[in-house]
């Protein structure tokens, strides 16, 4: 007799669910903190960088974690932890190119990142298809 297959737990999904939303909000008030220093306001300046330098990069840390929840003990999809080592990535690009000033590439990187983790926001929600047997 085989043993039942017990079912995968379901809170790796809702961190990940919960870090992604987060990650999501820090992002919109990255973009509102760069739009209110492109209007004149200095000191946003210094908000921005802390939010992209420090935060953001904490919250992806974190995503990566749970995105790996997800997929290994969740026995959930691998695409959320591609996705979120991705972002990573283009957050570290993005913190580089805003360094050395190089809007041209910064202010669409940061579109781009909006994007991907707006993707990645509705994607969390979205419940994996079955297999359908003829």
């Amino acid at each position: 007799m085989s043993p039942t297959p017990t079912a995968a737990p379901r809170w790796p999904a809702a961190v990940l669910r919960a870090v992604v939303a987060v990650h999501a909000a820090l992002v919109l008030v990255q973009a509102a903190l760069a739009g209110r220093y492109l209007s004149g306001d200095a000191a946003a300046l210094t908000l921005h960088k802390a939010n992209g330098t420090e935060v953001i990069t904490a919250v992806a840390m974190v995503q990566i974690v749970a995105a790996v929840l997800v997929w290994r003990p969740g026995r959930g999809r691998a695409w959320p932890v591609a996705a979120s080592v991705a972002l990573l990535a283009a957050e570290v690009a993005q913190i580089t190119f805003g360094f050395s000033g190089l809007r041209a590439v910064h202010v669409p990187l940061g579109v781009a990142i909006s994007g991907v983790t707006v993707a990645l926001l509705v994607g969390s929600w979205q419940r994996p298809r079955r297999a359908v047997t003829p």
